[in-house]
């Protein structure tokens, strides 16, 4: 252990007492502004320590090269102490800040709300890169994690409880989030979106064995392109599971997925989505598993079981997409298959169906290559 404290600079030596009575702000951050000093040197200490314990803290401002890392998330704990605030915060974007990791600490809202963790660039000029939030939970705050202008990032194992939005992602490109969880929510478990004033600021978002449960939504992609959801658990979610927004070269693939309202819809594709990918998911409990809008579309050897409501197992309301290898297996509705509104120029092929397949544009085509049960 001494090791490993020569390496860092513990908030205690600053006189934080962690008794959730004393206010620790100011030692707190007295730590990290000393950090960010001896950082600056070479072979400067660059960690922050945060012994076991609950600290109540204001708004801290976190900086470029500095790790805040404490005794894993049931032992070092931190409550926000006003209302409506950014509990911690990147400050002083004005060039591209870099190396900033947060590791074994739970945030708290402690009744206050709030943003739990929010790093933001300036533009596209100043941001934020390599961050990494490992082993963290973010508790009843109305946002958990909130990443705007950020560049390769990693979220291991990150817990989002009864927060609002447990995950927002704004224009920021690499991003990896492994492993992570949201539940209890009062919407969506990700939200993913690019406000398209920065070019390919917003590329690549990578979702990876994630979990939401009891969430309004798992995930939504909102003008965002190149990503991808792969084995992950999207369920017992208020409305729709997942909606692809405006999304592009986006994958949601070999995971499980289901409503628990006959309002919600499995996955959505909306009409301005392009040339995603859905394939090999477990969709069920929902008031139709897939709604396809938009163009250029793949959706295959997908499992689509139990559907309560009256909406067809795969509705096809887009241009120009394969439907194939799909096993449906709701009866709720006479079509397992139907094309639906502009629908047109669509091959259906080779899928497993209780129910009947219907077309309704001229240009579509359903192959001889049905399996009917």
């Amino acid at each position: 252990m001494s090791g490993f404290l020569s390496q860092h600079i513990s908030v205690r030596d600053f006189g934080a007492k962690a008794d959730f009575v004393s206010d620790d702000t100011a030692p707190i951050q007295a730590a990290i502004d000393t950090c960010r000093a001896l950082g600056r040197a070479p072979g400067g200490k660059r960690a922050v320590y945060l012994p076991g314990g609950d600290y109540l803290v204001g708004p801290l401002a976190t900086y470029h090269n500095v790790t805040l890392v404490g005794d894993g998330t049931g032992n070092t704990r931190v409550f926000s102490r006003d209302d409506g605030q950014t509990l911690l915060e990147i400050a002083d974007i004005t060039e591209n800040a870099t190396s900033v990791h947060v590791r074994g600490i739970s945030f708290f809202a402690n009744g206050h709300a709030g943003t739990g963790l929010r790093f933001a660039g300036r533009d596209a000029d100043a941001r934020v890169i390599d961050v990494r939030i490992e082993d963290c939970q973010f508790s009843l705050f109305e946002r958990g994690v909130v990443l705007r202008l950020c560049n390769n990032v990693w979220l291991e194992q990150v817990h989002a409880a009864d927060c609002g939005t447990g995950f927002e992602i704004d224009t920021s490109s690499d991003v990896k989030a492994n492993h992570c969880f949201c539940d209890s929510g009062g919407g969506w478990g990700f939200l993913v979106s690019d406000d398209g004033l920065h070019g390919a600021s917003g590329e690549g978002v990578y979702l990876m064995g994630c979990t939401t449960n009891n969430q309004t939504g798992g995930l939504r992609v909102v003008n965002q392109h190149w990503g991808h959801a792969v084995g992950c658990s999207f369920t017992t979610c208020r409305g729709n599971a997942v909606e692809l927004d405006g999304a592009g070269s986006w994958r949601i693939a070999q995971g499980e997925v289901a409503a628990t309202v006959d309002t919600g819809r499995g996955i959505v594709l909306s009409a301005a989505s392009v040339k995603c990918i859905v394939e090999g998911n477990y969709i069920a409990l929902n008031n139709g598993g897939l709604l396809v809008h938009g163009t250029d579309h793949i959706v295959a050897n997908n499992l689509l079981d139990a559907g309560i409501g009256d909406a067809a197992d795969i509705e096809l309301a887009g241009l120009a997409c394969k439907i194939n290898g799909n096993k449906c297996l709701s009866t709720v509705n006479a079509d397992s298959i139907r094309e639906v509104d502009a629908a047109n120029f669509n091959y259906i092929v080779a899928n497993m169906v209780q129910g009947t397949i219907t077309k309704i544009g001229g240009g579509s085509v359903i192959s001889a290559e049905q399996f009917y049960y």
